[in-house]
């Protein structure tokens, strides 16, 4: 996408993608604490612990699924921070013609093809993720090469999916976002009129 001088550059903020980084590695961490604990009768423990050590020892199964599920958490949340930490460029290009994530490599949403006004969804009042709905996905997602269409269509908050975003991570405020989208979807509207 060309993009214009006035288009909006969305950019992931580092300090926030590092405090994520540590959030993975910690899980990464007690996920293999989970998977490969072993109970030991030496330590000193409450009542409540040793009723813990207990049920580990009669059901050794929990623990190991407990820390493979945290796992696989734990690897895919490492893997989407460590993407988004080495990515130098824009995340979203917005302007007049339309919406692009950078990651996907499908070019340019065209607010056309956006019938519903891109929202910011939000979850006890903090900003969560803007989710673009177009009018035709399988187009985008076969622009894509095939390896991030899976990824994308797996996971959705990985940033290969063309229309989800991560409100939290961006270097600017939802509510600053969200009056620019308004913006350019307005001068896109002025634009179609007068054509």
């Amino acid at each position: 996408m060309n993009t214009s001088t006035d288009a909006l550059i969305v950019r992931y903020s580092k300090p926030k993608i590092l405090v994520l980084l540590l959030g993975s590695v910690l899980a990464f961490y007690f996920s293999w604490i989970a998977f490969f604990y072993r109970p030991s009768d030496k330590a000193p423990l409450t009542r409540r612990a040793r009723d813990l050590v207990a049920m580990v020892h009669a059901y050794p199964l929990i623990p190991k699924i407990i820390g493979l599920l945290l796992f696989f958490i734990s690897v895919q949340s490492l893997a989407n921070t460590l993407l988004r930490l080495l990515h130098h460029g824009p995340y979203w290009i917005v302007d007049e013609r339309g919406i692009e994530n950078a990651f996907s490599s499908c070019g340019p949403i065209a607010w056309e093809n956006l019938p519903e006004f891109p929202a910011i969804s939000y979850y006890r009042r903090q900003p969560r993720y803007l989710k673009l709905t177009p009018s035709n996905p399988s187009y985008y997602y076969d622009l894509m090469p095939p390896w991030k269409r899976w990824i994308a269509k797996i996971f959705p908050a990985f940033p290969y999916s063309p229309f989800f975003l991560d409100v939290r991570l961006l270097d600017i405020d939802a509510v600053q976002l969200d009056a620019r989208l308004s913006e350019y979807r307005e001068i896109w509207e002025n634009k179609r009129r007068n054509t």
